[in-house]
C-alpha cells in the first residue's frame, strides 16, 4: 500500500509541534530563572523604586513562564509571581514615601 503524500505531511506538523514545545519549555525555564534572580535581587537593593522595579519585572517574566510553560515550570512560576506581587504590594508604601520626599525636594 502506498503512502499518501498528505501523510508525510502530517508527520512534518506533528514533529514541528513536539520541536515548538520543547522550546517554549526551556524559554520558560529561563523567565523562571530570570524571574527569581529579579525578585532575589529586589529583596537585596535598598532603594524602594529600584526594588519594585525588578519585583514588576519579575511578575512580568513570572507570567511570561505561566503562560508558555509547561509541567513544573508552570508551577514554579506561579509561586514567584504571587511573591513579586506581594513584594509589589510592601514595596510600594515605601516607595511612595521616598518619591514623596524627591518631590518636596525637587520643588525647594
Amino acid at each position: 500500500m502506498k503512502a499518501h503524500p498528505d501523510d508525510e505531511f502530517l508527520v512534518a506538523v506533528e514533529s514541528k509541534r513536539t520541536l515548538t514545545k520543547v522550546r517554549h519549555a526551556k524559554s520558560a525555564r529561563t523567565f523562571v530563572w530570570v524571574s527569581a534572580g529579579s525578585t532575589s535581587l529586589g529583596m537585596v537593593i535598598m532603594s524602594s523604586a529600584a526594588s519594585l522595579l525588578l519585583y514588576v519585572f519579575a511578575a512580568l517574566f513570572a507570567v511570561i513562564a505561566i503562560i508558555v510553560g509547561i509541567g513544573h515550570a508552570r508551577i514554579v512560576a506561579a509561586v514567584l509571581f504571587v511573591i513579586a506581587l506581594v513584594m509589589i504590594t510592601v514595596t510600594y508604601p515605601q516607595y511612595d514615601a521616598e518619591m514623596t520626599l524627591y518631590r518636596e525636594h525637587v520643588i525647594k
